[in-house]
């Protein structure tokens, strides 16, 4: 895929009717020659965009202790041992974090016990937290994450991720489909033999093919 393929596309793709909201580029990949059912070309990955998605990426961290303090004073969401096991009877409550948050990391120490109780919650959503050491400092991680989208082939032949906003230009938004590209391809076990149309939209526009 060239970049100029991308920003022709893109070019089409701000031609359509102005919203008064900040419109999301999203980019839709059709995957072909895959059995998915039995496990092939599955993968899921953190891509980092060259210029960030335009919008906050939101995430969330299970901590207790000296870290979750840290954090509380960084301002960033923080869910403790007591609410995990808390978890276990308010499933609507953990459904509600697996929707809000883009990513969430966790302690070490707790990894467990998530797993055991809304494991079944977050795992089939990608959304199950990178663990942390109770000790770490999560700062270069957040930073790295605040670029990331999570790229994610599970059950249907096709990516669906958002690559920046109406408000970046035309090279920053081509720059992060690029990159999001290069990390599908590499996945792929075929390689261009598993790729099919690729396509962009705005939020509210139509796709327009890239490819």
């Amino acid at each position: 895929m060239e970049k100029e393929q991308i920003l022709t596309s893109l070019k089409a793709a701000r031609e359509g009717e102005k919203r008064k909201f900040v419109q999301t580029f999203e980019l839709a990949v059709n995957l072909t020659n895959l059995n998915l059912k039995k496990g092939e070309g599955k993968f899921s990955e953190d891509v980092q965009l060259p210029h960030g998605k335009g919008r906050p990426v939101q995430i969330g961290i299970f901590a207790d202790g000296e870290l979750a303090e840290k954090l509380k004073k960084q301002n960033v969401p923080t869910f403790s041992k007591a609410d995990i096991n808390d978890f276990q009877t308010k499933k609507r409550d953990a459904r509600k974090i697996a929707r809000k948050y883009d990513f969430l990391l966790a302690q070490t120490d707790l990894m467990v016990l998530i797993g055991k109780t809304i494991g079944q919650i977050l795992g089939p959503k990608g959304k199950m937290p990178k663990p942390l050491p109770p000790q770490g400092d999560p700062a270069a991680l957040l930073a790295r994450l605040q670029k990331s989208v999570r790229v994610r082939i599970k059950d249907d032949p096709v990516i669906h991720v958002p690559v920046g906003t109406e408000a970046m230009t035309d090279e920053q938004v081509a720059d992060n489909i690029l990159a999001v590209m290069k990390t599908v391809m590499l996945k792929l076990p075929k390689g261009l033999d598993n790729l099919g149309p690729v396509y962009l939209k705005t939020t509210m526009g139509k796709a327009v093919r890239i490819q």
